[in-house]
Order: structure tokens, then C-alpha cells, then sequence
């Protein structure tokens, strides 16, 4: 926890109290008892109390519980920590009785004041024995009079010098209150409100009256003993009657609602104090309007009246001017200004009045925009510092900087300080401005920048801000003495103000809301938070989750949390198959895993299984600890072994995708959902498949995952491709296959496009990573902060510090430790782990409580370095075999001993540059042959090629065997295994003689060589064994169809063996 929050000491023996703000970083799990000792200690030893010391928290009056841990206290950012002897116990808050109207200053010297109203009298004025004593000099000492009922409220002017105003016009008598109206004293106005406050008039064209159409004069007429018609004139006195009456009740009701659209300060802070939500948005017009005061303004009600011609009667036209007139102005409604439209506001007066004016200002934006939309940055003069204070308890001080330094606010003082947060928000700029095409609407958040001094930023960068800043969602709010002291490009004002102590409360007041939009994804999202798990996840809990998940016929959870909550995808709804960019830096990491981890904790490994494939290396980190993840591949070069070991796991994914469609097959069904539904026991787990960085992959590779997740889709298989760069990567075809699609922070509109088919993603902020917009086929983009699981906390947090500073009007960048981008991996410190650490932990520990069965691996182990050819299983049977090696058989997903079984093959043709490992192949079938072989049954030469002389005639011998025993009719005898390390051109004929005899006489031949091109065709197509070790170039592979894949074979010990009617395998050899 990091909250900033007021201390105020007690001492018994003197009564003394000491204030104090600091900023308190603590374990959740932290003891009371060590808070009041951090907080003692910032005192001076005589300051401290000598005496037993209680903690109790101002905004309720209980005291801090010393046997629960600091978590569980309900502390908040702005709260007050009262520390005083156990017989010093605080008055406890009054609470809001059940009274049925408010008092509200809403302008004047006092505005931002709001009271409740009790039944009964309330004396308004500047006595100091009033009800509500004002500081408004042109008020009276004993101004008004509120008489409050159970249901109304009257008012009546004491004779006060100046007199009392309602709406304008002078207060005589007593008059009962209505909804809205205000009431002038002075220069204060107030106004009463019946608890919960009528809701303003709905929006839309304002009401109209409509006017009687005037008589014409009567024209002269013959006597008639007809009836007359009705009077005209009596018809329009009756008419303008209704229509005054009409009149007033909607001109009462415009000004109200006037009034109620641009709330006043005094509204805000009632809002602020019942912690209500900010009611604008961005895309709202009024966003970021401003109240600058109040006055007369020219009326919204509207007069129709139908067109006639003629003659009319002086006195009818004359009233009906008169009511035009008489409602022609809505009396003191608000005066706006747009600081998005105007870009710059200065405020001009004498020191006081711009202060007051811009924390007026300051208050409205703040209440009004939540921290999501909107940040402020404060940078004042240290001779200001003190007047701007409050605004560090403001959480839009923290919106730039929650992300990479929390804890830390955009308000500055001292030079180096102010100079750090101006960097950042030039930066912010600088980023922005290279989206050309975008406009002030799209960037969030909004920043203001507040200068109670223009000297306090250099002339060069305050130029920048006020002439590019306004197109980059950037807006200014500063002072001067006069107009003519204000910046080139700001527009002067000047309006109503408040005190330093309502702006102070309202801070205080607006310090817990984190992130109080409605409506808006908010800028941090623990992952503990969006999984509803919480920071310390138990085992247990994660069981509870996966019971459900069981019935769930789904693949959700949630990536992080939206405008309402957390916003879930569903890779069965939204899928099968995802793209996900983001640049470096946005999150794309971070996304993966906190994702990866939300699935894990919401479906147990026999319903989801991971692949992972990483080009870099780092990405899925704590993911691959997953008792879910059953392959993890990392290609982070071209290699030619990373090319054979991409080859190798596309074959073993293929043979997967084959048993699942065998196992729907065996069940009659027609996809794994009705398997599921139909059969659960029996029904494979989905498998997800990630590729981070696909576009750094081998492009084969790539290609044959897509092909898998379109054939195994009914299958179960899933796939999610990831990078940096779509632009180029993302064709149609892969946007038809992926609807899901995620897109970060990227580089360039064009990068946007290719993800979310809008720009929108090129606009994000770096100072936000984590922010991203999710598109699917069932809604438009989705903001949402993606789940971050990368905070730290103490491995033991029963002994996390409790660290408290004083705070003093900085920013805290000065301190802070380098900020870690969200989507980098770095060692943590010694005894500290991360939310996701503790997730993965809880993940593997619920997997062994649940006794949930391991699932197989996509993909076997790699052959070993080495093997014993002791500890190989026996071949049994009467062939002519011996195991000399494990074979690969990816296709089979299955490693098993190699037989060289030389009654089928005959003969063995081994090929391998020098030092790949001849000799030891030749040693190996020696040993592995003698040893099931005893000297009765076999003999074996062993024949060095470079002393040819010595070969040629060895060779002669044993072709000269192979015809003796061709001649003979019965059986030859021992077998004959004839071993040749190297070739010469010179023992072709000797060679050849044996491969085309020895065969059906039992005499075998293992030749082997280091260039094919050495072997002459009619000798090696008397040899169809083949065993290539490293190949020494591309040539001799692609020379040979079938010996392809040896050439990604790793080094020495591993050789691809291929027969003409057999796919490539790898071999591992014995020694």
C-alpha cells in the first residue's frame, strides 16, 4: 500500500498537537503497532509523547485495530491519522442525518460551501453567532432568515442594508423557496436544495410559449339578430393570462437547468465528499467547460406565435412585448468557457484573486473528469509552493505517473524538480505530435498543466505548450497581475474563486477515488484484482474457481479490467484464433502472461493445455511453470537447428491434432464441445497455442501452425500470434482466420490498421503501457487496462517495512527508483516476488491438491547428448539386428530405439564431414552387434580406407567369401560384418562386389564416408540404408530429397536416418 495521508500528534502533558502529511508505503500485512512507531519517528525526540500512544482513523473515529494487519484497517489515500492517549479519544464524525434539504454557496468569498438543513431556524449572515457565518463584506451581520419545514423552506430578509435578491428580484416578505432559485447576499449567492436534488431538465431544444394571436379591430356591422360571436378580445385577455402563467413555470425551469448543467462548486464538493463518479467524459461537448462565474444571460425560453398581418390594438402588442421583455434574461446562470476549445485560460487580478480563481478551476476539472480522462500537472515557485499543496492529494496528479512510478505525483517546486516533470511532458508531446492526423479528442488522457507563475517554466517550452499542446490534448491554466502579463496565445479571464480551504477538502475528499470514471478502463489493473483472487491468492480459492469451469461450455477470462469491470474473452465467442500487437515497451508481454495466468486460474489443465513458442526468449517467463503448459519452443535465431527443432515440433503438433480427430471419431461427435457436453471424461483439453514475435519466426514454421489451428479448430486448438510490427504481416487471410484482435500501444497508424482497422492504437500514450483496445466480431474496440502482475512484494510478507516520509510539494521522480518498463523482465531483489510469481504458485499447488491428471506434452524431450548402449532394451527376435541408437519419430509423437536391422537393409551408407562422428558410428554397430552376437555367429572386420594397399586386399578376401558362400547351397555360416571408415575411388570394384553378393550370403557392409558425390551410383543404390551425420554444407542435403532434414541435425551426435520408403528420423547413436 502507498497512500499519502495526515498525521496529527497529541500530547497528554501539554495538550499540543503537531500536524503532519506523509506518504506511508506498508506491507497489507503490516502491525499497527509498527505505523505508530514509523509515524513517532518523524518527530523530535521532545516533540514525541512519553506515553502509550493509540491510532485512530479522523474519517470514522475508530481506533486502528492492533490485531489486524494494516490491510484491513479501510485506509485510504486523504484519510487523517489521529495519535493520542487511549483517554483522548476522538469525537466520532457526525454522520448526515435524515434531513431534507441542503444549503449550498454557490458564489462569492465563501463559495464551495455546503450544509445540511435540519428542521427548524437558520440565521445567515457575517455574525459570528449565526448559523452560517460568511466572510462576504457586503453582507449584513444578520442577513436572512430560513424558516426550514418538514416539507418547504421560507425565506425572509432581516432588513439588511443591502438588501436580499431571489432570481433577481428583490426579496419583500417571506417567501417559500422553490427548487433552483438563488438567493443574493451581497455578493454571495446561495441556494437551497430538497435532498435528493430534483433532477435537471432533460436535454434537448429549450420549451416555448406560445403567445395568443392579437385580435383585430372590430369592423362595423349590420344589426343581426344572429348571436354574436364570443368577444375576441375577452379570448386573448384569457390567452396571455394562461400564457404568462406558462411563462413563468418554464422560465423558472430554463434557469434551472442552466444552472444545473454547469454545477456549481459548492456542487462539486458535496459530490466529492459522498464520493459520487465524475460525470464527463471525453467525447462529451462540455468535457473540460469551465464555470467562470455567474450573470445575466440572455434567455433559452422561446416565444411562437403564429404570423398575422393588420391592425392591431397598441395595448395587446404592447403586453405582449412586455412578456417578452420581463423573461428576455435567465438571471445569474453560469458563465462558461472551454479550456479544450480555448486551449489556454489566464486568470488575472491581484495575487489572492488569481489564486483563488485557479483553484476554482483546478476544483471544477478535478471533480468533474476523472483520473482515467484527465491529469493535472502543477508547477509553481517554491515562494507558491505552499498555496498549491493540496493539489498533491489529487489522484490526477498521479495519472502520468502511476504506471512506471507509483507513488509519485506531476507536481513540482524546486527548479531540478519542475525541470523533471516538464520533461515529461514534453516528451508526452513530442510523442504525440508524430500522430499527425489525429486530433485533441483522441488523446488520453487529457492533460492541464497548471502555472500559478508563467516565469516557472523556461519561455522556449511555455511557447511550445500553449501553441502545440492544444492539438495534443494538452491545455495550459495560468495567472498574471493584468491581462497584458499573460503568454502570447492565452486567453484572459476573470470569474469567482474559493477559498484554500474548500479546494483543500475537496482534495482530501477526491484522494481515494484510483480511478473513479465511470465508464472508463482505469490505469492500473493488478492482476490479483482483475481475477478477484486478491493479492495473496490461496490454493483453495483456485479450486473454487475451476469447479464451475467444469459445467462451462466456454474458454474465458478476463485480460484486465474496462470501463465497467473486467472485460473477459472468450476464445470460443471472440475466437478461435487472436492477433495481439504492441510495441516494445506497451505491455504485449505482460498481456501474454497475465492472460495465460487468468485462463490457468479459471480452467484446470485437463480442459486447457499451452503451447509456447518465443522468439525472443523472455516473454512467457513464470507461464512456462504452468502445469498447463505442455510445449515451450524458443526459435530466438535462424539457425539451422532452430529450423530442424521448428520442423520437428510442427510434426508432433500434427500427430496431436490426429489423436484428438481420432478420439471425436471414436465417440461419435461431431466437434470437442459436444464431446465435452457428451463425454467429459473422455474429452481432450483444449490446447492454446502462443506465438510471441511470429513475425521473427521461421515463415514455414509460422504457416504451419495456421494450417494446424484451421484443422484442428474443431479439435480444440487455439492460436494467438503476437508482435510488434503487424504492418506487412497481418494479411487478409489472417485477419479472416483471427477475429480477436488486441492491439497495444504500436508505432504507426498503419500498424493500427492492420489489427483494429481504425488508428486509434497509434495514439496511446507511452506514459500508460498496458492500455489497449480489444476488437471482436460482436463489438467495436474496447479500451481496457490489461492485468498486470509484475508487482513486488516481500516473499515473507509478515515482515514487509512500514516506511513513512514526510511529504513535501515534489513530485517524488527525484527519488524514485528508474522506472521498469511494464513489458520488461528483470531479476528481482533477493526475497521479493511478483503478483504473478504468487498466481503461478497457487495455480501448481491447487493442480496437486485437485489431483487434476498431467497432461502429456505436445512434444517429446529432445534426444539426449548421450546414451548408454548398455542401458538400451534388448531386440529380440531371430533378424539380424542390434539397437545401436533412440529415434525421434515426431510424427508419431513418440522416442524409441533404432534397430539396425541389417536382414532388411542389407547394407548401411553413412555419410558425415570429418569429426561428425564416423568412427564412433563404426564402434557403436561393432559394440552393439558383438554384444548380442557371440564369435560363433558373427565375425566382424574392421577396415581403415586410407591404407588402401591393406583395404583393397582385405576387401578382395571378403568378396572372394561372398562367392564362395554364393556357391554353396546351404547356410553360409557366422554372419559377416564388414565396418569401412572412409573410401577411395580404388575400392569401388571391391565394394560393389560385396553390396551386391553379401546381402543373401550374410555378409554386411557399413561404409562409411564423407561425400556422397565420393560413392559412385552403382554402389550406393546397392546400399539403401542411409545415416547422414552433420552435413558440412546445404549442397549435399538438397542434392538428396530424402536427407533434407539432416541438415539441421545438431553436431556429432545426432544423425538423420532415411530409408527410400520412410520418412526423415532423428537418430541418436551409442558409443
Amino acid at each position: 500500500m502507498d497512500l499519502l495521508i495526515d498525521v496529527r500528534v497529541t500530547r497528554r502533558d501539554t495538550g499540543a498537537t503537531l500536524d503532519r502529511t506523509v506518504r506511508l508505503r506498508a506491507d497489507p500485512g503490516g502491525a499497527v503497532s509498527d505505523l505508530i512507531a514509523a509515524l513517532l519517528g518523524l518527530l523530535d525526540p521532545a516533540e514525541r509523547p512519553q506515553q502509550t500512544t493509540w491510532a485512530w482513523l479522523a474519517r470514522t473515529g475508530k481506533r486502528l485495530d492492533p490485531n489486524r494487519p494494516l490491510g484491513d484497517q479501510g485506509l485510504r489515500c486523504g484519510d487523517a491519522i489521529l495519535l493520542a492517549p487511549p483517554e483522548q479519544r476522538p469525537e466520532r464524525p457526525q454522520r448526515e442525518t435524515g434531513h431534507r434539504f441542503e444549503l449550498l454557496v454557490v458564489a462569492g468569498p465563501d463559495a464551495g460551501i455546503w450544509l445540511p438543513l435540519p428542521p427548524g431556524e437558520f440565521v445567515i449572515g457575517t455574525d459570528p453567532g449565526g448559523d452560517l457565518v460568511l466572510t462576504d463584506a457586503a453582507a449584513g451581520r444578520r442577513h436572512l432568515h430560513l424558516g426550514i419545514g418538514s416539507h418547504e423552506v421560507a425565506a425572509t430578509d432581516l432588513r439588511s442594508p443591502a438588501g436580499t435578491q431571489l432570481d433577481g428580484e428583490p426579496l419583500t416578505g417571506t417567501v417559500t423557496l422553490a427548487g433552483g432559485q438563488l438567493l443574493r447576499l451581497g455578493s454571495t449567492l446561495i441556494t437551497v436544495e430538497e435532498v435528493p436534488a430534483e433532477a435537471p431538465a432533460p436535454k434537448g431544444p429549450p420549451p416555448a410559449v406560445w403567445l395568443p394571436v392579437v385580435p383585430q379591430p372590430p369592423k362595423r356591422r349590420r344589426l343581426s339578430l344572429r348571436r354574436r360571436s364570443a368577444d375576441p378580445t375577452a379570448e386573448f385577455e384569457a390567452a396571455m393570462e394562461r400564457a404568462e402563467a406558462d411563462a413563468a413555470i418554464k422560465h423558472r425551469a430554463v434557469v434551472a437547468a442552466r444552472r444545473a448543467e454547469m454545477p456549481s462548486v459548492a456542487h462539486l464538493a458535496r459530490a466529492a465528499d459522498r464520493q459520487e463518479k465524475p460525470a464527463r467524459r471525453p467525447d462529451d461537448r462540455d468535457f473540460l467547460t469551465l464555470r467562470i462565474g455567474t450573470g445575466d444571460q440572455p434567455s433559452r425560453l422561446r416565444f411562437e406565435q403564429a404570423a398575422t398581418t393588420g391592425d392591431f390594438d397598441p395595448a395587446h402588442t404592447d403586453r405582449i412585448s412586455a412578456l417578452r421583455q420581463r423573461y428576455s434574461t435567465d438571471p445569474d446562470v453560469p458563465v462558461e468557457a472551454d479550456l479544450r476549445a480555448l486551449g489556454a485560460l489566464g486568470a488575472h487580478g491581484d495575487e489572492e484573486t488569481r489564486r483563488a480563481v485557479l483553484r476554482s478551476w483546478v476544483v471544477q476539472l478535478a471533480t468533474l473528469a476523472g483520473p482515467n480522462d484527465l491529469a493535472l500537472v502543477v508547477l509553481a515557485t517554491p515562494e507558491e509552493a505552499e498555496h498549491w499543496r493540496w493539489t498533491g492529494w489529487l489522484p490526477h496528479t498521479r495519472t502520468l505517473t502511476a504506471a512506471f512510478a507509483p507513488g509519485a505525483r506531476t507536481v513540482a517546486a524546486q527548479e531540478d524538480d519542475r525541470r523533471r516533470v516538464l520533461a515529461l511532458v514534453e516528451a508526452l508531446l513530442r510523442q504525440r505530435r508524430l500522430g499527425r492526423h489525429a486530433i485533441a479528442e483522441q488523446f488520453s488522457p487529457h492533460v492541464v498543466i497548471v502555472l500559478p507563475d508563467p516565469e516557472s517554466v523556461p519561455p522556449q517550452s511555455l511557447a511550445r505548450l500553449v501553441e502545440d499542446g492544444p492539438r495534443s490534448g494538452i491545455s495550459l491554466l495560468t495567472a498574471a497581475e493584468t491581462a497584458q502579463l499573460l503568454p502570447a496565445g492565452v486567453v484572459a479571464l476573470t470569474g469567482d474563486g474559493i477559498a484554500a480551504e474548500v479546494a483543500d477538502r475537496v482534495a482530501h475528499a477526491l484522494a481515494a477515488n484510483r480511478d473513479a470514471a465511470g465508464g472508463a478502463a482505469p490505469r492500473i489493473a493488478p492482476l490479483g484484482e482483475v481475477l478477484g483472487l486478491g493479492g495473496e491468492p490461496a490454493p483453495s480459492a483456485i479450486v473454487k474457481r475451476w469447479v464451475p469451469s467444469t459445467r462451462d461450455r466456454g474458454l474465458a477470462a478476463p485480460v484486465g479490467f474496462g470501463g465497467t469491470g473486467p472485460l473477459v474473452v472468450d476464445l470460443r465467442r471472440d475466437g478461435p484464433n487472436g492477433i495481439i500487437a504492441g510495441a516494445p515497451g506497451s505491455g504485449r508481454s505482460w498481456l501474454l502472461r497475465s492472460y495465460l495466468a487468468a485462463l490457468a486460474a479459471t480452467y484446470p489443465a485437463n480442459r486447457l493445455t499451452f503451447v509456447l513458442v518465443d522468439a525472443g526468449g523472455t516473454t512467457f517467463a513464470e507461464c512456462t511453470q504452468l502445469p498447463h503448459t505442455v510445449g515451450v519452443f524458443t526459435c530466438a535465431d535462424s539457425s539451422h537447428d532452430t529450423y530442424q527443432a521448428a520442423r520437428r515440433i510442427l510434426l508432433s503438433l500434427g500427430a496431436e491434432v490426429r489423436r484428438r480427430e481420432a478420439v471425436l471419431r471414436r465417440h461419435g461427435v461431431k466437434d470437442i464441445v459436444e464431446m465435452e457436453r457428451k463425454h467429459p471424461a473422455a474429452a481432450p483439453a483444449n490446447l492454446l497455442i502462443v506465438v510471441d514475435e511470429f513475425t521473427r519466426a521461421p515463415d514455414d514454421f509460422v504457416a504451419g501452425l495456421r494450417e494446424l489451428a484451421k484443422r484442428g479448430r474443431s479439435a480444440g486448438v487455439h492460436l494467438l500470434l503476437a508482435t510488434a510490427a503487424p504492418h506487412g504481416a497481418v494479411d487478409d487471410d489472417l485477419r479472416a482466420e483471427a477475429p480477436l484482435r488486441i492491439a497495444l500501444r504500436v508505432e504507426s497508424e498503419e500498424d493500427s490498421l492492420e489489427v483494429l482497422e481504425r488508428p486509434d492504437a497509434a495514439h496511446l500514450s507511452p506514459l500508460l503501457p498496458g492500455r489497449a483496445f480489444v476488437r471482436t466480431l460482436t463489438s467495436d474496440p474496447d479500451a481496457v487496462q490489461i492485468a498486470y502482475g509484475g508487482a513486488r512484494s516481500p516473499a515473507d510478507r509478515s515482515h514487509g517495512p512500514t516506511l513513512v516520509t514526510e511529504w513535501r510539494f515534489e513530485s517524488g521522480l527525484c527519488v524514485e527508483e528508474p522506472a521498469e518498463s511494464i513489458s520488461s523482465v528483470s531479476e528481482l531483489p533477493v526475497g521479493e516476488v511478483t503478483d504473478l510469481q504468487r498466481l503461478v504458485t497457487a495455480i501448481s499447488a491447487a493442480h496437486r491438491e485437485a489431483r487434476v491428471p498431467d497432461q502429456p506434452k505436445a512434444w517429446h524431450p529432445p534426444l539426449a547428448e548421450r546414451y548408454e548402449l548398455a542401458e538400451l532394451p534388448e531386440v529380440t527376435g531371430e533378424t539380424f539386428a542390434a539397437a545401436i541408437g533412440m529415434v525421434d519419430l515426431p510424427n508419431s509423437q513418440a522416442v524409441q530405439v533404432w534397430p539396425l536391422d541389417l536382414d532388411e537393409l542389407g547394407h548401411l551408407l553413412v555419410f558425415g564431414p570429418n569429426g561428425a562422428g564416423k568412427s564412433t558410428l563404426l564402434d557403436t554397430v561393432a559394440a552393439a552387434f558383438g554384444q548380442r552376437f557371440d564369435g560363433a555367429a558373427l565375425r566382424v572386420y574392421r577396415v581403415d580406407a586410407t591404407d588402401v594397399k591393406a583395404a583393397a586386399a582385405l576387401l578382395a578376401t571378403i568378396g572372394e567369401l561372398v562367392a564362395e558362400r554364393a556357391a554353396l547351397a546351404e547356410d553360409a555360416g557366422a554372419r559377416v560384418l564388414v565396418l569401412v571408415d572412409g573410401h577411395d575411388p580404388l575400392l569401388n570394384e571391391a565394394l560393389t562386389t560385396i553390396a551386391a553378393g553379401g546381402k543373401a550370403v550374410g555378409v554386411h557392409l557399413v561404409l562409411a564416408t564423407e561425400h556422397r558425390s565420393a560413392v559412385p551410383t552403382s554402389l550406393s543404390r546397392l546400399m539403401p540404408g542411409r545415416v547422414v551425420l552433420r552435413a558440412a554444407g546445404r549442397g549435399l542435403v538438397e542434392s538428396t530429397v530424402e536427407l533434407q532434414v539432416a541438415f539441421a541435425a545438431p553436431k556429432k551426435k545426432k544423425a538423420v536416418r532415411t530409408t527410400p520408403a520412410q520418412r526423415p528420423r532423428q537418430l541418436q547413436l551409442e558409443v
